[in-house]
């Protein structure tokens, strides 16, 4: 087959929902490249199927976070073999919570090509409809499955002070909006989007509270789901004030539990603490 396209690895953004959003390059591509490389083949010959793109001849083959590092080297030697090798995953950008990050590695360690075409993306859309500060924000991923470390996890997320952005399944939606009033407050500022760019789309705004009043109300709720969690906004307190009360914790606590215990009684940050309690912790030793 002949092709325009130079050897390489090429990162293609799939939708996320509706089939419109994807890109005319995307297309150009998954129409022209050599290989494509999917994280389920079932889902990328739908993908295909819907816009009447035929693979010619050309292999289709699947690659997920388990596959190993002969599967990795495999494409590798087909791009150095002057082929032009498409990775898609299911829905969105690849790498996103998504297989690929190793196969990017190797292949920039082999000294081959990578090129990203910009498309849909479910972390960019939820925060751009969230109604939250955009100009920083941290993406988390999924949460853990344990409790000890969901609630770990989202104290850290406080702590950073900018938004937030999580991926959930409908399933769990009630129990981590519980674990964020936890850990944020019942009167903090989250969004919920589910659904996005499909049809039965919903962006539900509002305090922890709220929201869980609303879902918690539903006898079930469906879909993809991606939190966005507003940023912490902690007490101004001055550095007397601050160290009056490291000071007399730290006469009967380690700095680790002092550190623990007034970040949540005082709504500060950790860094902020720490960095303090490890002085006056040495002050005291003298």
């Amino acid at each position: 087959m002949e092709t325009n396209l130079k050897a390489g690895l090429y990162l293609l953004s799939t939708p996320i929902g509706n089939r419109g959003d994807i890109t005319i390059r995307t297309l150009e591509i998954l129409k022209e490249c050599d290989l494509i490389v999917s994280e389920d083949t079932r889902v990328a010959r739908k993908l295909l199927s819907m816009y009447q793109i035929s693979l010619d001849g050309r292999n289709l083959v699947s690659y997920s976070d388990n596959s190993n590092s002969y599967a990795r080297r495999k494409i590798v030697e087909s791009i150095h073999n002057s082929k032009s090798v498409a990775l898609i995953s299911d829905a969105g950008s690849p790498l996103i919570s998504d297989p690929g990050y190793k196969l990017v590695c190797e292949v920039i360690s082999s000294g081959a090509d990578v090129h990203s075409i910009p498309g849909p993306s479910s972390v960019i859309s939820a925060l751009s409809l969230s109604g939250l500060p955009c100009d920083k924000f941290y993406f988390h991923g999924f949460l853990s499955s344990r409790e000890k470390k969901i609630l770990e996890e989202l104290e850290r997320l406080r702590d950073y002070s900018c938004t937030a952005i999580v991926f959930e399944s409908s399933r769990r939606l009630i129990k981590t909006l519980k674990y964020i009033g936890r850990t944020f407050g019942q009167k903090h500022l989250v969004s919920v989007c589910r659904e996005m760019t499909k049809k039965f789309e919903e962006i539900r705004r509002g305090t922890v509270e709220e929201l869980l009043e609303e879902f918690d109300s539903r006898e079930k709720v469906k879909g993809e789901v991606v939190l966005v969690i507003g940023a912490k906004t902690f007490h101004k307190m001055d550095s007397v004030q601050i160290d009056k009360y490291l000071h007399y914790e730290l006469q009967t606590r380690s700095v680790k539990d002092t550190v623990e215990i007034l970040s949540k009684t005082l709504s500060l940050s950790k860094r902020v603490l720490y960095d303090r309690a490890l002085v006056i912790k040495n002050k005291l030793k003298k």
